[in-house]
């Protein structure tokens, strides 16, 4: 790496700013933690439908619906907690940010 690079890189880390808001980041939390209840409901429908069709397959036709449904499975409850994660961490985001701004605010009233 060169080195006018390194300390480019240093320079910004040192150098923190934050471009997102509180509500913007409050609403995009609702609305992730929304579409993440939205989808846990069409996949809790979609799981029940297909978990009908089990009975439908025999022998090894049988094990490969069970292994590509048991992989569908893993993948849509990741893709679940993923989204749980993204809603937290945008929330966790937006009180971050609302308590920095009242310290802030609060050091330079009493400064």
């Amino acid at each position: 790496m060169h080195p006018k690079h390194c300390r480019d890189t240093e320079r910004n880390a040192r150098r923190m700013e934050i471009k997102l808001r509180a509500d913007e980041a409050k609403s995009m939390a609702k609305h992730v933690q929304s579409e993440a209840g939205a989808a846990r409901d069409q996949m809790d429908n979609l799981r029940g439908r297909l978990n009908s069709l089990t009975d439908s397959f025999t022998g090894k036709s049988q094990v490969a619906f069970d292994n590509a449904f048991n992989e569908w499975k893993s993948g849509a409850d990741q893709m679940l907690l993923g989204l749980d994660s993204l809603g937290e961490f945008l929330s966790s985001a937006a009180a971050t940010i609302e308590q920095t701004d009242q310290r802030i605010a609060s050091k330079l009233s009493s400064g």
